[in-house]
């Protein structure tokens, strides 16, 4: 079952004669290295990996495998077979479908992220969190905020989660938000994004949009307020915020 063991294995069995033969059924391997190890061996022999993985595809052997082997080789022309695995029932499966797409079709990956940032399998939500991270346009950020305005602790926990990728001006109205948050271990949780994003806002070169500082500093005064009449915290977290907000 060890990856690290099976290519240990190929590794010692390269010089034999016959090895081409061994080596071809791991093209289709779970493992990354070892469908790697496989086509560098095999390229030689092989002009085209990505319609054999697609062919692989079609009998649905070795799932995992072909799909993974499709999105490393840059199989575009494939990736229509590939999206009808984003419903498969095995999670795994899925999650791998999605990868692929990310490379192949970026458009079909950003479809299947925003339907499932409020997913209630945290590992394919996990997936939407991390498409987002990076660049979150503002049709994700507003669903973003929806799901933690109505969403359960999990769901509210994942959303903070992505706010803090996100970071900049873009998210600091809504890391405030979460430190006034009716649950304390969620105020905790929004404390300590709260704390990163202050120590990487000198480091901000970009320049607020003008919505974004607006909306920012409305929540500030809104979130200040909250923090002086509950007292949740010995000190109000939001000290010295509005000195990032001018």
């Amino acid at each position: 079952k060890s990856a690290r063991v099976r290519i240990q294995t190929l590794y010692k069995l390269k010089d034999k004669n016959e090895f081409s033969e061994i080596v071809y059924t791991f093209l289709f391997d779970n493992s990354a290295s070892i469908r790697e190890f496989a086509r560098f061996y095999l390229k030689n022999k092989i002009s085209d990996f990505a319609t054999i993985y697609n062919d692989n595809l079609q009998i649905k052997a070795n799932t995992v495998g072909s799909i993974n082997g499709l999105g490393e080789t840059n199989g575009k022309e494939y990736s229509k077979n590939i999206e009808l695995f984003l419903n498969d029932k095995k999670l795994k499966i899925r999650k791998s479908a999605f990868l692929a797409l990310k490379k192949l079709d970026t458009e079909t990956a950003y479809n299947f992220a925003l339907q499932n940032l409020d997913s209630e399998y945290i590992g394919i939500r996990n997936l939407a969190i991390d498409f987002f991270s990076n660049s979150a346009p503002p049709e994700a950020l507003q669903k973003a905020r929806e799901i933690y305005t109505t969403g359960h602790y999990e769901l509210k926990k994942s959303m903070l989660k992505l706010f803090s990728r996100i970071g900049r001006w873009a998210a600091i109205a809504d890391i405030m938000l979460g430190t006034i948050d009716k649950n304390e271990s969620l105020r905790q949780l929004s404390f300590l994004y709260l704390k990163g994003w202050k120590n990487k806002a000198t480091r901000y070169f970009t320049q607020p949009k003008q919505d974004e500082l607006e909306r920012a500093n409305k929540i500030f005064k809104f979130a200040f307020e909250v923090h002086e009449e509950k007292k949740y915290f010995d000190q109000n977290p939001l000290n010295g915020i509005d000195f990032y907000l001018r």
